[in-house]
């Protein structure tokens, strides 16, 4: 499915309306954590659309196949491998007994946490001068959610990290340097 002046690639909701829930999940596994986000974020406007029809209107749009929003944002064992893949030896401490956990919010926040300690070591050195938003993130980190060397400068920046993820912060450790005017 090709959209004027779309270049032939389609969107994530595109993605998400065109695959049977079934073949969307198992794409899912498979994905690096940028690509899963805006897939998982495309399956919730499926949904969001669909239940939003069905308040309208009273009924489900059966052009949606009557998606369920649960089932929409059962991307969790996606996040979850994808965690756990990249933290094995994390202490889940806390959540094992938990009844759900949210793996997205996890994975993304622990991801934060390391791009600020990674930002805090940078802004330590005797030679750095500059604006801790425009730092880059190591190779290391990435690659972890990229999947590919090959990324654009300005996807590398911890501003781009912030803006993009900065609703996943919850619960982070602010190190003393960067507790400064253009952070807090």
């Amino acid at each position: 499915h090709e959209e004027e002046g779309g270049g032939g690639h389609l969107a994530p909701e595109q993605v998400a309306e065109a695959l049977p829930w079934e073949l969307l999940h198992q794409l899912a596994s498979s994905l690096p954590p940028f690509a899963l986000e805006l897939l998982h974020h495309g399956a919730h406007a499926r949904c969001c659309s669909s239940t939003s029809l069905t308040d309208r209107f009273g009924e489900a749009d059966g052009n949606r196949r009557g998606t369920k929003r649960s089932r929409c944002e059962d991307f969790s064992t996606a996040w979850q491998a994808l965690f756990e893949s990249r933290w094995p030896l994390h202490d889940n401490t806390g959540h094992d007994n938990l009844v759900t956990v949210d793996w997205q919010q996890l994975y993304w926040e622990k991801h934060l946490q390391e791009c600020l300690d990674e930002a805090a070591e940078a802004a330590l050195l005797p030679l750095f001068c500059g604006r801790i938003g425009e730092l880059s993130m190591s190779d290391k980190i990435m690659s972890s959610v990229y999947l590919s060397e090959n990324i654009a400068q300005q996807y590398s920046r911890l501003s781009y990290h912030w803006t993009i993820l900065g609703s996943y912060a919850r619960c982070l450790r602010f190190q003393n340097v960067l507790c400064t005017a253009e952070v807090c």
